[in-house]
């Protein structure tokens, strides 16, 4: 996907028990995306660990100071976003039989000091490159972790010092493979 990205959805389908990633292009071109409960997991913590990468996190020494700078960006992208819109229909509509991708890997690289491109891999053989700045990235992080809630996974997702007692998830690392 090269389209410039116009809205992004996440929401549960108890009859999968997977989350539904919908993105649409400023053309109305529509992706989507089937997320596990394992990819999830695995993206969370590679998102997360893109947040503590950008300069104004990775320079705090005191502790608990990361963890607190994340929590106020977060919040600060959230307040920026609106979740209140419907997401718009595609110029296309699917195909009746069209099933949406599974997502098998992705891959999270920084572009710049404020953007990075998340690259999906699904079992189909497509990449969804998705270039998101921070805010961007902070809301798709919004809506997963609004899903994952919503489906009972019990997955612990927090940002910044929301994460403080959680028990670790453990692994990590930018490139993941997980089905």
């Amino acid at each position: 996907m090269s389209d410039q990205l116009h809205q992004m959805t996440v929401a549960y389908t108890p009859e999968q028990d997977r989350l539904l990633l919908r993105v649409n292009t400023k053309d109305l071109v529509e992706f989507r995306l089937w997320l596990t409960r394992l990819l999830v997991r695995k993206l969370w913590e590679s998102l997360v660990k893109r947040f503590e990468a950008t300069p104004q996190v990775a320079v705090q020494a005191a502790p608990g100071a990361k963890e607190a700078i994340m929590s106020m960006r977060h919040e600060k992208a959230l307040q920026a976003a609106d979740f209140t819109k419907k997401h718009d229909p595609p110029s296309q509509p699917p195909k009746p039989k069209e099933e949406p991708l599974l997502v098998t890997g992705f891959e999270c690289r920084p572009v710049n000091e404020t953007a990075s491109r998340l690259t999906l891999r699904t079992q189909q053989g497509t990449n969804v490159n998705l270039n998101l700045n921070d805010d961007l990235m902070h809301a798709l992080c919004h809506l997963i972790r609004n899903a994952s809630q919503q489906a009972n996974w019990d997955l612990g997702l927090a940002m910044g010092d929301e994460a403080q007692g959680l028990p670790d998830g453990g692994g990590g690392g930018e490139t993941r493979q997980v089905h």
